[in-house]
């Protein structure tokens, strides 16, 4: 995937890379081994050729992270969150909403999907009160992003850790709040308790 972006780098002919060819090379190497440090250097290329760090490119790249997690959060920190949050509070047009963050969520989904890999629900426990902290809400999605993550490991085992099922649980019960604008809510019936 990688000798394929550059030579649409390098050549006339073919037409250059854009945000969907990047994007396209980093869901590529998800699928394989963990290679951050690939990762990391095609983030960056992708930076210098002005390709704006939109939620699914950066998503896919902490995916190909694997189950290293530590590194994925240390890239996160570094040197994605920075240009993902610039990319998401740029100027727009005024027919889109100011706060919708999506940008964002789909990079902490990428996160979570790493912490699912690696067996490590702790983290993805403190990824979602980050994700309150900066105001994007935890979802359904980021369950399932999650879950897709642990689903998707290699070992099969269960997390070792003891406290993995509280942590599990806790994560479930963050993303999966009771949401009044779910159109699957619409039929439910509302009670009033009054004490």
């Amino acid at each position: 995937a990688l000798a394929v972006l550059k030579e649409m780098q390098s050549e006339r002919c073919i037409p250059r890379p854009d945000s969907q060819s990047y994007c396209l090379v980093a869901s590529t190497m998800s699928h394989g081994e963990p290679c951050p440090d690939d990762a990391i250097e095609l983030f960056r290329n992708a930076l210098r050729s002005d390709i704006p760090p939109d939620g699914r490119f950066v998503n896919a790249c902490l995916r190909c992270f694997g189950n290293e997690v530590d590194k994925a959060i240390l890239a996160w920190k570094n040197e994605m969150r920075v240009a993902v949050v610039s990319h998401e509070n740029r100027k727009r047009p005024s027919a889109f909403p100011k706060k919708r963050r999506k940008n964002v969520a789909a990079a902490y989904h990428g996160l979570l999907y790493v912490c699912g890999k690696a067996g490590r629900p702790d983290i993805a426990l403190r990824l979602v009160y980050a994700m309150n902290k900066e105001e994007v809400e935890p979802s359904e999605t980021s369950y399932n992003a999650y879950l897709k993550g642990k689903e998707e490991r290699k070992d099969g085992k269960a997390a070792i850790r003891m406290m993995a099922d509280q942590y599990e649980s806790l994560l479930q019960v963050e993303c999966l709040k009771y949401d009044t604008r779910d159109k699957r809510r619409e039929s439910e019936q509302r009670i009033r308790i009054i004490f």
